[in-house]
């Protein structure tokens, strides 16, 4: 649901709309009583509501001149000597004051509302990856049980590829990468003909980036290929859902979007085996190329970071980006904590079992430098008090553990809380600097 009613973004109109329904209403007043339209005597001053709602709907900037436009019409119609009355001051003063409290009202659950839409939005991207990422999983298990003796290569392991060559390529989709992903794309689903197709400022390219046995133009009218972008969802062949005069040359076409709802392109399947023509399989279709997508949207967000630390992990980059976005927009506390973890003969285990310490709304990215290990831990939605427990929580865990470790001091733990000005590249190099 969207409550976006800020006047500012409704432009002119907001305006011509408080000063037509303040004359509309007058009018309407005037016809009903025209011996008091403003309802001085009345038990409550009616015109007034015209203000009132203004204000609740866009704020006080449009509720104080409706306000306004009433006393100016009030004056007009009754001289300027009826203000002198103390009576009529305090008619004019209270409608006024009212207005205020209306728009006040309006405002602060105006960015309530805002700031539990930017929760709400996070909460569902982050549930839609999540929910994809266990599908990737779920079958990569399966693949890798079923088809280890005969596969080279699994199916995380060739995402990973994947990841390191649009890292490389810093999120833009350039042949290496898309071929990647089109090879991928062949192998795990058996595809014999297929291409891809790329958005260039938001217009299709009919001519294939890549294509594997299918170098054909794209067909813009055919039924499939509408589909999919009016649906935005993987559209394949069968017979009883194309129309008798209408049908389509392709078996899949299949959008590549991101969980944003941005249009990448078009993966087009041209020809493959029969039996591959199952709900299984072009789901794993549609999951490779939602993941390849967003992965390739958070490296371009996060290519700064990215740059300065290659071996940055895209998502926790790319999460670093988007809160730092939410705090600016919702105030939305965010903060990172990092764990120095410096040498000593269980180093490499406590890295290990530290790096599953975190919540599952946490982001994780471990740095290794020459004389220590630094933890990073971004912690989304989380104060002051959430960093402090976590701190406690670790302490805790490596004094039930690893306590002769910690009392010789070979961890130690800082928390940064991210601010609106915050710069990502510097807050982590300060944050390094204090581990020496």
């Amino acid at each position: 649901m969207n409550f976006s009613f800020d006047f500012l973004k409704r432009g002119t109109w907001a305006w011509i709309e408080t000063i037509l329904l303040t004359i509309v209403i007058y009018l309407i007043c005037r016809y009903f009583n025209p011996s008091d339209p403003f309802f001085t005597t009345g038990p409550f001053p009616w015109i007034w509501l015209t203000a009132f709602i203004v204000a609740l709907r866009y704020g006080t900037g449009p509720g104080v001149v409706s306000g306004f436009i009433i006393i100016a019409i009030y004056i007009y119609t009754n001289s300027w000597q009826a203000i002198q009355i103390d009576y009529n001051r305090i008619y004019i003063a209270s409608g006024l004051i009212m207005t205020l409290i209306f728009a006040e009202f309006r405002n602060i659950w105006y960015e309530r509302i805002k700031r539990a839409d930017l929760v709400s939005d996070y909460a569902q991207r982050q549930l839609d990856t999540l929910s994809k990422t266990y599908f990737f999983l779920r079958h990569s298990h399966d693949i890798l049980e079923e088809s280890l003796i005969y596969s080279p290569t699994t199916l995380r392991s060739a995402i990973e590829d994947l990841r390191k060559i649009l890292i490389k390529s810093r999120g833009d989709f350039n042949l290496e990468s898309t071929q990647k992903l089109l090879d991928l794309i062949c192998y795990y689903c058996s595809i014999d003909k297929c291409a891809i197709y790329l958005f260039h400022e938001n217009v299709l390219d009919k001519k294939p980036f890549v294509n594997a046995e299918f170098n054909e133009h794209l067909v813009g009218d055919d039924e499939l290929v509408q589909r999919a972008l009016e649906e935005d969802k993987t559209c394949y062949h069968a017979v009883n859902e194309l129309s008798k005069n209408n049908h389509s040359k392709y078996l899949v076409v299949a959008p590549i979007i991101t969980s944003n709802q941005k249009h990448i392109g078009l993966f087009v399947v041209k020809a493959m085996p029969f039996l591959k023509m199952q709900d299984e399989n072009l789901s794993i279709l549609t999951v490779i190329l939602s993941y390849y997508a967003n992965l390739q949207e958070s490296v371009e967000d996060s290519k700064q970071l990215l740059k300065a630390y290659p071996d940055c992990d895209t998502f926790f980059a790319s999460e670093f980006y988007h809160m730092l976005k939410l705090k600016k927009e919702a105030n939305i506390d965010t903060f990172l904590s990092v764990l120095y973890v410096y040498p000593n003969q269980y180093q490499d285990e406590i890295v290990e079992k530290l790096e599953k310490q975190h919540r599952a709304l946490d982001f994780v990215w471990i740095k290794k430098q020459s004389n220590f290990s630094a933890i990073f831990v971004l912690m989304p939605f989380s104060g002051r008090n959430a960093a402090l427990g976590y701190k406690n929580r670790i302490i805790r865990w490596m004094e039930n553990n690893y306590k002769k470790t910690y009392s010789e001091g070979h961890l130690r733990i800082r928390s940064r809380k991210i601010i609106a000005k915050s710069n990502p590249i510097q807050l982590v190099s300060e944050l390094l600097e204090e581990g020496k």
